[in-house]
C-alpha cells in the first residue's frame, strides 16, 4: 500500500513538473513570437501599452484624385482591435491636412505658397463602426470617435469613413505645385495611445510632430492616365479606365505611414541592391545627378542592411519634388528630395550625407518608430549618426562634421520646447548625433552597432523611447550606463525606470 502511494506521488510530481515546463515553454514561445512580430502584448494576449496593434491593424482606402480642383476624395475602412488591458471607449484620429487651413498656423513656410496662401484641409463626412453610424467630433487636427459600446480587450472593430481633402497649392510635403502632387499624412490615421496617453500630433512648424503605429495598407487610387504614381508599398496592378483615367492598386505591409507622389513628367531611373528595387524619379535635365543618387543609394542601402539588419520594405523610391522647408523628407519606402538637392550647384558631399540620413530613417523611423514630437532626437540624431558612420566607413569623412564640439545637450526636450529651427537642428540632429559619438568613445564603434542591432530587434515595428535605448545599451554592454545618460537628459535618474542588466560578454 505504501509502495503504491509512493508510486502515485511520483507520477503526480512528474505531471506537475511537466505541466510547469510546458507553461514556461508556452510563455517563452509567446514572447519570442511577439518579439519577432514586434508586438506589445502581454503573456497570452492579455494586452499591451501601445494601441493600435501592428499585426491587427489594416487600412483599406479608395481614392479619387481630381487634379483640376486639387481635391482628393477618399473612403477608408480601418480594421483593428483593442489590444490594451482594459476597455476602450473612444479612439482618436489625426487629421493632419487641417493644420494647413489657416495662414497663421500653417506648418508650411511662407515661401512654399508661391502664389500666395492657399488653404488645405480634410472634411470627414461619415463615420461608422461595425456598420452603425458613429458619434464623432473634430477639433483641429483631432477627430474623437466615441464608441457606443466600449471594446473589451481583444475585441475587433471595423471603422468606415468618407472624407475629402483640399490639397493646398504649395511647394511642400503636403501640397501641389508645378504639376507634382505631394500627398503625405493626407488620410485619417489612428492616433497612438502609449503608456495610457494619446500621442497627438503637435501643431508646430518644426520637424515631424507625429507618432505613428505600423499597419498594413491596401489602396485603390484613381487618377489621370498620364500621371505616374510613386508611393509606399508596391503596385499590384494598374488598369486603364474610361475618360482617360487609370486605377492603381497598391499594397504595403507594416508601413509606418503611407505617402503618394503623383507626377506627369518625371524620368525614372532603376537599379537593385540586395535584390531590392531602387527607383529615382527626376525632372528632365537632372538625369546625370539622378544616376549619381541612384548609385549612392545602392551603396548606402547595402551598408545599412549589412550593419543594422535587413531593409524593411519591398522597394525604395526617391523622388525630386518642389518642397520648401525641408531638403529631404522620409516616408515608409519613399524619400522626397528637394528640387535644389539634385542641381549641379548643390554640394555632392552634402547631397550624399543627406541621402544617407534619409535612407537611415527607413530603419530609425520605419522599422523602429518613436514619438517624434516628444523625443525628436531618437530618430533624427540616430539618422545623422548613421550617415556619419557610413561616410567614415567608406573613407569619405574622418569625423563628425555635424556635432563636433558638442559634449552634452538636453535631449529630453520636445518639439514644443524648441524656440527656432536652429534650436531644433542643434538639439535633435546635432545633439542626438553627439550622444552616439560620445557613446562610441565610451564603448567603441562595434559595441554601439551591437547596441543598435539589439535596439532594432527589441523594438521592431514598435514605438521606442529613450528608456529603450538605455535598456539596449546596458543589456549589450553589461554595464550600468545611467551616468552617461544623465549627461544628456535632465532629471534622468528620476525619470528612467530600473533596467535589468544582462551580461552578454565583451567588456
Amino acid at each position: 500500500m505504501v509502495r503504491n502511494k509512493r508510486f502515485y506521488l511520483m507520477i503526480l510530481a512528474v505531471l506537475l513538473i511537466t505541466g510547469a515546463a510546458v507553461f514556461v515553454w508556452k510563455y517563452w514561445l509567446y514572447h519570442a513570437v511577439g518579439l519577432l512580430k514586434g508586438g506589445n502584448g502581454d503573456a497570452f494576449g492579455r494586452g499591451g501599452d501601445t494601441f493600435p496593434p501592428t499585426e491587427e491593424t489594416r487600412y483599406n482606402m479608395g481614392l479619387y484624385l481630381d487634379v483640376s480642383t486639387l481635391t482628393l476624395y477618399g473612403t477608408s475602412v480601418i480594421e483593428t482591435e483593442n489590444n490594451l488591458d482594459g476597455p476602450l471607449s473612444e479612439m482618436y484620429f489625426t487629421l493632419y491636412p487641417n493644420a494647413f487651413e489657416e495662414k497663421a498656423s500653417s506648418p508650411a513656410p511662407p515661401s512654399a505658397y508661391r502664389n500666395g496662401f492657399d488653404p488645405g484641409y480634410i472634411r470627414v463626412t461619415e463615420v461608422k463602426t461595425d456598420g452603425i453610424p458613429a458619434s464623432y467630433e473634430v477639433q483641429g487636427t483631432k477627430l474623437k470617435l466615441t464608441l457606443e459600446e466600449a471594446l473589451s480587450p481583444g475585441q475587433p472593430v471595423k471603422i468606415e469613413m468618407a472624407w475629402k481633402v483640399k490639397i493646398p497649392q504649395a511647394a511642400y510635403r503636403f501640397g501641389a505645385w508645378d504639376g507634382v502632387f505631394m500627398l503625405s499624412n493626407f488620410y485619417p490615421v489612428l492616433t497612438v495611445r502609449k503608456g495610457g496617453e494619446w500621442r497627438f500630433a503637435e501643431e508646430t512648424p518644426l520637424g515631424d510632430p507625429f507618432c505613428f503605429a505600423c499597419a498594413d495598407y491596401l489602396v485603390k487610387l484613381n487618377l489621370p492616365s498620364e500621371y505616374q504614381v510613386v508611393s509606399t508599398g508596391h503596385v499590384l496592378a494598374r488598369e486603364a479606365g474610361a475618360e482617360g483615367r487609370d486605377t492603381v492598386l497598391i499594397e504595403a505591409s507594416r508601413a509606418r505611414d503611407f505617402v503618394i507622389a503623383a507626377t506627369w513628367r518625371h524620368q525614372q531611373l532603376d537599379t537593385k541592391a540586395m535584390n531590392i528595387p531602387i527607383r529615382v524619379y527626376v525632372n528632365p535635365g537632372y538625369e546625370d545627378t539622378g544616376v549619381q543618387v541612384l548609385r549612392e543609394a545602392e551603396k548606402i542601402l547595402e551598408y545599412y542592411a549589412c550593419t543594422f539588419g535587413s531593409y524593411p520594405y519591398e522597394e525604395l523610391d526617391i523622388i525630386q519634388v518642389p518642397m520648401d522647408g525641408f531638403q529631404g523628407m522620409e516616408y515608409s519606402g519613399v524619400i522626397f528630395l528637394q528640387d535644389q538637392v539634385l542641381s549641379k550647384a548643390y554640394s555632392p558631399s552634402r547631397r550624399e550625407f543627406l541621402l544617407a540620413h534619409e535612407i537611415a530613417h527607413q530603419w530609425w523611423f520605419g522599422l523602429v518608430g518613436n514619438d517624434q514630437s516628444r523625443e525628436p532626437w531618437l530618430d533624427e540624431g540616430l539618422a545623422n549618426w548613421s550617415a556619419g558612420l557610413y561616410l567614415r566607413m567608406t573613407g569619405k569623412q574622418t569625423g563628425s562634421e555635424q556635432s563636433a564640439g558638442i559634449k552634452a545637450a538636453d535631449l529630453s526636450r520636445s518639439l514644443t520646447e524648441m524656440r527656432s529651427r536652429s534650436d531644433y537642428l542643434y538639439s535633435a540632429y546635432r545633439g542626438g548625433e553627439a550622444f552616439w559619438n560620445g557613446l562610441e568613445g565610451e564603448i567603441g564603434t562595434d559595441k554601439v552597432v551591437g547596441v543598435l542591432r539589439r535596439y532594432l530587434a527589441e523594438n521592431r515595428y514598435g514605438i521606442a523611447t529613450s528608456e529603450d535605448v538605455l535598456r539596449a545599451v546596458q543589456n549589450e554592454t553589461g554595464k550600468d550606463m545611467t551616468w552617461y545618460f544623465s549627461q544628456w537628459f535632465r532629471d534622468w535618474q528620476e525619470k528612467a525606470p530600473p533596467v535589468v542588466k544582462v551580461k552578454t560578454g565583451g567588456d
